[in-house]
């Protein structure tokens, strides 16, 4: 076989209710197959006319993209440093402990349709998207007005102004917008709720109004993108908790119970037009085209690699190592390892995690434990990483996808800013009952909990912490939470939204 051949995949024109037409094409792709994404021309004979849509279409290469050989260690020593750069910086986070504030001043019960407000308050904005002339625009005109909304608040992010070179994103962009392609934005995120007892609230298994935010603002993004080109863009997250889990003591099973409950706040919502999600492990064992195992062959090496290569203090990656290590110790599961109503025991856990540069300095039990967690999963992160990098496997599924990040970093798409951390790892501080798209911000709970505004926490139907609003601004007409709200069931229905 030579070339590259193409078929439809038809299950994508009759998307259903719990899946996106691209979650529907994914099902359909064959081993070997890519997923791109054109405009067809259709005939309805009912209306006697034409128009065009969006539709998939699996493309098969002749040779496997995906290399068989693992990578060289010059490779390795170049994608590591880059890649720990780019999540952590250069140097070690140094965070001043803030003191800790256990106990909330408030409980309420949550607006039951706070998702819906500001999914509505936000959609509501749409209308200050310049639409002009949009269907006489030439492509070059088209993707400079699209470079401006991703740079611009509130849809997108001014970060993007630093790190995305209009150039660079015009020599990507046009030519998809030329063929009147659909653009897919493809976003690694969303993997369980994060344990740290300093950042969040909640189990590992539920979402909360956080997460619901970044789905809400994703959404209006594509919107927006369609108000400037008709062929319409979409957002496809890959959910990244199967592959993270156990790597920071989190099991399999709670990831995959969060994943559910995102893709079925995203269907509560009716979002699939505009928002995917897939897993991305299941993504990485697609990549491997008719060669069962490659990715894991490659990650395995990576491994036994990197340790080796990170060991000694003099090692090339020691100090890029040290900083991985401090932010695995960071995102690691810490809430179990001691008394989160204890001051004390919290304030031995705040220095625990932050490791001390020098690996030979006397360390605490607690330090100790935590120290080779970190190096667990920061080999296991790193190396999974690398794989995904040496095996191109995201372009590779998905020729035509546009890379998004969550941390602005060169070459990539910035989401939209949502406040000082990603929704997996922090909580949602909301401004009234009535949120827009400003309303609503992520910030790691201790650091709002330290502030000098007392806080009310909010609980929906199941008992479990939704948001948080300042005491002065939280609704007048919040009921008070009790606990017997909170013993009750915690039994989600398919379907139903626990935001």
């Amino acid at each position: 076989m030579t070339g590259i051949q193409q078929r439809p995949l038809h299950r994508a024109f009759w998307p259903d209710r719990q899946h996106s037409a691209l979650e529907q094409a994914w099902q359909d792709l064959r081993p070997g197959e890519s997923l791109t994404q054109p405009t067809a021309e259709l005939f309805d004979p009912t209306a006697g006319m034409s128009y065009r849509t969006p539709t998939y279409r699996a493309t098969v290469h002749a040779d496997p993209s995906a290399p068989h050989l693992p990578p060289p260690d010059q490779w390795i020593l170049k994608a590591f440093t880059t890649f720990v750069r780019g999540e952590f910086g250069d140097t070690p986070t140094c965070r001043p402990w803030k003191g800790y504030q256990p106990q909330h001043q408030r409980h309420a019960q949550a607006v039951p349709d706070i998702a819906e407000r500001y999914l509505a308050n936000c959609t509501a904005t749409l209308h200050q998207v310049d639409q002009t002339t949009r269907a006489h625009r030439n492509p070059a005109e088209t993707v400079e007005r699209i470079y401006h909304l991703l740079c611009s608040a509130p849809w997108g992010n001014t970060a993007n102004k630093k790190y995305l070179d209009p150039a660079a994103f015009r020599a990507w962009i046009e030519p998809l917008v030329a063929a009147q392609a659909r653009l897919l934005f493809i976003l690694p995120a969303l993997p369980f709720k994060d344990q740290n007892p300093f950042r969040t609230a909640s189990e590992p298994d539920r979402p909360d109004l956080a997460e619901t935010t970044l789905l809400v603002r994703l959404h209006c993004l594509a919107r927006a993108m369609t108000e400037i080109y008709p062929s319409g863009a979409e957002w496809l997250l890959l959910s990244d908790g199967h592959a993270y889990a156990g790597l920071f003591g989190i099991e399999t099973a709670q990831a995959r119970t969060y994943f559910d409950r995102i893709v079925s706040t995203r269907n509560f919502l009716n979002l699939q037009s505009t928002v995917s999600i897939l897993d991305l492990s299941d993504v990485c064992s697609h990549a491997n085209g008719k060669v069962p195992g490659l990715f894991e062959s490659h990650r395995t090496h990576l491994i036994q690699r990197l340790a080796e290569l990170a060991a000694a203090p003099q090692g090339p990656l020691w100090k890029a190592m040290q900083v991985l290590m401090r932010g695995m110790a960071w995102n690691y599961s810490t809430r179990k390892l001691v008394s989160v109503s204890d001051g004390d025991s919290m304030r031995q856990l705040w220095d625990a995690v932050h490791l001390p540069t020098d690996p030979q300095l006397p360390t605490s039990p607690l330090e100790s434990r935590i120290r080779a967690c970190a190096c667990d999963a920061a080999l296991g992160y790193a190396a999974f990483n690398l794989a995904v990098r040496w095996q191109d496997t995201l372009h590779t599924v998905f020729p035509q996808a546009i890379r998004a990040t969550i941390h602005a970093k060169p070459g990539q798409v910035a989401v939209p800013s949502l406040g000082k951390v990603a929704p997996w790892n922090g909580v949602a501080l909301v401004a009234g009952d009535q949120p827009g798209p400003h309303d609503i911000e992520i910030y790691p709970l201790n650091d709002i909990r330290c502030g000098a505004d007392q806080l009310t926490a909010h609980h929906d139907q199941h008992g479990d912490i939704s948001y948080f609003t300042r005491n002065d601004t939280t609704s007048t007409q919040s009921t008070t939470w009790s606990q017997t709200s909170a013993a009750k069931s915690h039994t989600y229905e398919e379907n139903q939204h626990d935001g």
